[in-house]
Formats: C-alpha cells, sequence, structure tokens
C-alpha cells in the first residue's frame, strides 16, 4: 500500500519507477494512504482506487479521480480537491473540500468549521485520469457535493430524531450566500479560483471545470476582469514598465494564495490627499511571529506620501484596520530602460539622431550618453562626447557614407546610468549623388588657335534604347 509519510514542502507524488514515472497519470493506485503530514502541498495525478488521509495538518492535497471512496480523518486546516465517488470527512476541524462526487458527502464525528466547494483542478491529462477513473465530470451530478450528510455529534445533538441529516441549501441549485451554520458552509463564488497542477513536461489546453451556474458565473466574471487587466498591461508606454507591473503582479499573487495559520490582511495604502482604499496586499505570519515584515508591490512612485494600514484575519473572521503609519516614500532609483532613438536627420558625413528621455523614477534626468556602431550587437560601440544637459538629439559627425550604423542612448540621474535602450534600425548619411557640369572648359591648342570651340553637349538620353545582350 503505497504512503506518503512527513511531508514539508511543495511534492509531486510519484509511486512509480523512473521509466514509468512520465506517464503516472495513466497509472493506477489501488490504495493510497497520506498519513501526518504538515504545511505541505501533495499533489497525486495518478488513478486511485482508495484514498486515505489521515492526521495531516496545514497541508494541501491535490487528487484527480478516485473510483471508489476518498476518506479525510483527523485532520486540521487541510484543503482537499479531489473527484471520488463518495467523500467523507470524519473528525475535521477548518477543513476545506472541493469536490465533485457521485453521492452526497458524509460528515461524521467531531467535524466543524468545514468549507465545501466544486471540484476546481486543472491538469493538461485530468480528463484522461477521471475517464480512467470512471469519475468523468457530468452535469447530473454538478452540484451533488452541496447536501452533504451531516452525522456529526454536534448534528445528532441539535437535530434529535433526524439521524443528523442536515441540509443548508434549500434547492438542488443552491445558494452560497446564505448564513453559515456550525458545521460546514460553501465557499463564496468571488473567493472561489482554479488549482492548478505544475507540468514538466509543457501544458496542453486543459480541460474546462464542470460548475454550477453561480460559479460558472464568477469565474466568467474574473477571467474578464484578467483579460482587462492584460489590456491594461499592454498599453504601458514602455517594455520596461509592463515587465515592472507583471513582476509586481506575480509576487503579489504568489503571497496572496498561500494560506497560513494566520495572515495580515494588508497592508492598506492611499495618498494623503485619498484617504480611501486605493490599494491592498496580503503578507503571511507565521505562528507565534510578533514582527511581520513584507514587501509590498503596486506602491506609488518615488517622492508620494504613502499611508499604511494592516489588519488580520482568521477562521473566525476578519479584524478592523489598524491606525495609519506615518508618511513613507520609496526611494528614487536610476533611470529606466529608454526606447530606441526614433527620428534621424541625414547629411554628409553626419547624423543628427533624437530620442525621448525615460521615466527618471524620482530623481531628474540630468544628463544622456549616446554611442554608435556599425553591427547590431554593439560589440565595438563609440561612445560619442559633448551632449549638453538634458538636450535630446545630437549631430554625430565623421562618419562613412558606404556604412550602416545603429545607435544607442541611456539616461542618467543622481542616483545612477540607466541601462543602454535597444539599438535603432540602421541609418546611412545622406549619399551625395555626382551631377553633370553646366559647362565644359575650351581645350587648349590646336582648337583655340583655329578659333573653333568644341561643341558644349550633355549625354543623350537613354530612354527607349534597347540594350543589346
Amino acid at each position: 500500500m503505497p504512503s506518503a509519510l512527513a511531508f514539508e514542502g511543495d511534492v509531486i507524488v510519484r509511486f512509480e519507477t523512473r521509466a514509468e514515472a512520465r506517464e503516472t497519470y495513466f497509472q493506477r493506485i489501488e490504495y493510497l494512504n497520506i498519513t501526518d503530514c504538515k504545511d505541505s502541498t501533495i499533489y497525486v495525478t495518478a488513478r486511485l482506487r482508495y484514498c486515505l488521509i489521515s492526521g495531516c495538518e496545514g497541508t494541501t492535497m491535490i487528487l484527480g479521480g478516485v473510483s471508489t471512496i476518498c476518506t479525510t480523518h483527523n485532520c486540521e486546516k487541510v484543503n482537499v480537491h479531489v473527484a471520488a465517488h463518495c467523500y467523507k470527512m470524519e473528525n475535521c476541524v477548518d477543513t476545506s473540500a472541493y469536490v465533485y462526487c457521485h453521492i452526497p458527502p458524509i460528515i461524521t464525528g467531531d467535524t466543524r468549521g468545514i468549507q465545501l466547494a466544486p471540484y476546481n483542478v486543472l491538469h493538461s491529462h485530468m480528463a484522461s485520469v477521471l475517464h480512467g477513473s470512471q469519475m468523468t465530470l457530468e452535469k447530473d451530478y454538478v452540484d451533488i457535493w452541496a447536501h452533504p450528510i451531516c452525522c456529526t455529534s454536534l448534528a445528532l445533538h441539535t437535530q434529535p430524531g433526524t439521524a443528523g441529516m442536515v441540509e443548508t441549501l434549500s434547492s438542488r441549485a443552491g445558494t452560497p450566500l446564505e448564513p453559515r451554520n456550525t458545521t460546514y458552509h460553501f465557499v463564496h463564488p468571488s473567493k472561489f479560483f482554479p488549482v492548478v497542477v505544475p507540468e514538466s513536461h509543457g501544458r496542453s489546453a486543459p480541460p474546462q471545470l464542470l460548475l454550477p451556474e453561480v460559479y460558472d458565473k464568477a469565474m466568467k466574471e474574473q477571467q474578464d476582469e484578467v483579460r482587462r487587466l492584460m489590456g491594461q498591461l499592454r498599453c504601458l508606454p514602455s517594455e520596461l514598465a509592463q515587465k515592472k507591473a507583471q513582476e509586481s503582479i506575480h509576487s503579489h499573487f504568489k503571497v496572496a494564495t498561500h494560506k497560513g495559520i494566520f495572515n495580515c490582511r494588508g497592508p492598506r495604502i492611499y495618498t494623503r490627499a485619498m484617504r480611501t482604499k486605493v490599494k491592498s496586499a496580503d503578507v503571511v505570519a507565521l505562528p507565534h511571529e510578533t514582527l511581520v515584515e513584507a514587501l509590498v508591490p503596486g506602491v506609488w512612485g518615488p517622492l508620494i506620501d504613502q499611508f499604511f494600514q494592516v489588519r488580520a484575519h482568521s477562521t473566525a473572521g476578519v479584524g478592523p484596520w489598524s491606525a495609519s503609519s506615518d508618511a513613507m516614500q520609496v526611494e528614487p532609483e536610476r533611470p529606466s530602460k529608454p526606447d530606441a532613438p526614433y527620428k534621424f536627420e541625414l547629411l554628409p558625413r553626419a547624423i543628427v539622431v533624437f530620442w525621448r528621455p525615460s521615466d527618471s523614477l524620482g530623481s531628474d534626468i540630468t544628463g544622456f550618453g549616446l554611442r554608435y556602431a556599425e553591427s547590431r550587437d554593439m560589440s565595438r560601440g563609440c561612445e560619442v562626447s559633448g551632449i549638453k544637459g538634458t538636450n535630446t538629439s545630437f549631430a554625430v559627425t565623421n562618419l562613412q557614407p558606404s556604412k550602416s550604423y545603429y545607435f544607442q542612448v541611456r539616461c542618467i540621474n543622481a542616483i545612477g546610468v540607466s541601462d543602454w535602450s535597444d539599438p535603432s534600425s540602421p541609418v546611412k548619411v545622406k549619399q551625395d549623388s555626382w551631377r553633370w557640369p553646366d559647362e565644359f572648359p575650351l581645350l587648349d591648342g590646336a582648337c583655340a588657335d583655329s578659333e573653333q570651340a568644341i561643341q558644349r553637349t550633355r549625354p543623350c538620353s537613354m530612354a527607349g534604347v534597347r540594350r543589346g545582350g
């Protein structure tokens, strides 16, 4: 019987040999025990027949299809994502289950503080895993998870004569907006997100989730919001600004999606003029931690007063915002990378180069650097001198008419020097075309003595003359 014992960190559970590991999602495991794991994330992409999760704490289990029964026993603060014919939870506290099942989930024993939600796992081969486990997603079972059978000690005490069978939803479609009961409640659609299984060999298009209407609508709204955000990112003025925005977003979600035992909701950030909530981020505090430090992305630029608030939340709810901090400012930085020179004025043996300054990032730009080379890799670049102050154009002289040149620019402020811009497109100096003289001088010698002048003519046009060949 394969077992997973005392994992810490993120783990993809594989039980096959090295040769078989590539196709682990096509393998089948009869019995899987996951026991005494703490603060771990475990992915099981194989097909399962029976699964027992026991004695785990602070652990997330992402499973595929379980053809018979999956049981969570004596666990605390555990998240389980599974598609199982039958799902059972016994003696569990503050545990979440994202479930697709054929019969109603069974909740027994001393179980309380449970969250239920539909199955939300995305994986390129999940359709094959579910089909092999006879757990293909079907509309007839889309909301079975929302009608659990409660046989808990609390339900038996409060519902005599009903065998502890309690449902909090009055209809098959269900609504997650009703007040919580003491045993279980539903994840709100606005806080429902898919879980993506990491894949080492690239990712094909994952299957779509099968969700109740209220969750499906919320997911589509979230997707529309992401599309709007991506459109805003594409409208940023430079590639550097887009990259910084994406890094801020990634770092925010990397922290925000980590579920710790105690979370700090904040900081909440606002300017002196607005005094309203405009930005927020999540940071995680460990148990018994008295000082929390966090790098907060997405704040305003340098030299702007910013104020911070923090609040805490746990399974019991969300606390009030703290008092505002003193005004804080982001330190100025060296300028961002400018765009390549955009305009050129061609002269004989010289080129006038024009460019735009980049974002100064809190410290005024005091000058520019300009260099040119005959190859795009700028391996033998020659930096010019003589650029005065903050002029954004300069005439580069002593250039050869027969060669192409590439140009780069960089910005300078009191903090430092920016990276060089990307090379410009190749540019040549203005080429002087040879012109036939209007007059030829008279020949000396015999022609002059005989007072005969040579008739001054121009070469005849070649238009219409067929070339031999």
